[in-house]
């Protein structure tokens, strides 16, 4: 893709991005101040127009930042960032999501962690998307374990779910553009086919590596490493 592919990419986002902000907040108004006057039906409905215009502002974002990285014009604060404490804040945001499908989220109890380098936005992006896959992909009642390794130069964050899993044959697609995995249980499931993708590049960014162990029917477990911060002290 050229650079004026990315310049209309970016420009047609920024103007999508201004009308669907004020959809969702009028659909916002229209719920806080209709409340009591609305009917089961035209709540249904005002949920699924939430709910689609939320794919869409997703989709929007996943577009700036595709634009971003490939024309590389992605600016990332480094600096040193306590990784677990990003994780907790992730597990609580998605907690409520979590509950509704009846998963329980597990983090190990890793104490004296080393800080790592990473921008913690972007940090946080990349642990919420793993994170709500594994939820996306769980079985009702499974639980999600969120487990931390290190080493002399980096720290791993494991991701494991006991889902559906990703056939072998499958592999190469799943950090592709636009690269969507089949499997009968999820066809329906929607999905742009970017996120893993910008994850895995936001992860490289941040000279890390990100991998996958994974069997059909047993589940899956996504691994990422940052680099750790040298001369800092370690968290407890």
């Amino acid at each position: 893709m050229s650079m004026s592919e990315y310049d209309l990419i970016s420009i047609v986002s920024h103007e999508l991005r201004s009308p669907l902000t004020a959809i969702r907040g009028y659909l916002s108004m229209l719920e806080t101040m209709d409340a009591d006057n609305l009917t089961q039906k035209q709540r249904l409905f005002i949920s699924r127009i939430d709910q689609s215009s939320q794919r869409m502002a997703d989709l929007i974002e996943k577009l700036l930042d595709l634009g971003s990285i490939e024309s590389g014009n992605l600016n990332l604060s480094i600096a040193p960032t306590a990784l677990e404490n990003i994780v907790q804040a992730v597990a609580l945001e998605l907690g409520d999501k979590a509950k509704k499908a009846d998963l329980d989220i597990i983090i190990a109890d890793k104490k004296r962690l080393p800080v790592v380098l990473a921008d913690p936005g972007r940090l946080q992006q990349i642990v919420t998307n793993l994170l709500d896959n594994a939820i996306k992909y769980s079985p009702q009642g499974g639980p999600i374990n969120i487990t931390f390794k290190q080493n002399a130069e980096e720290v791993v964050v494991m991701i494991a779910d006991e889902g559906v899993g990703i056939p072998a044959d499958q592999f190469n697609k799943l950090f592709t553009k636009f690269g969507r995995l089949y499997h009968p249980s999820t066809i329906d499931r929607p999905g742009s086919g970017l996120g893993l993708y910008i994850v895995k590049r936001l992860v490289e960014c941040h000279g890390g590596r990100i991998w996958l162990t994974s069997k059909e029917g047993k589940g899956s477990k996504f691994s990422f490493s940052l680099p750790i911060a040298k001369q800092l002290p370690l968290l407890d």
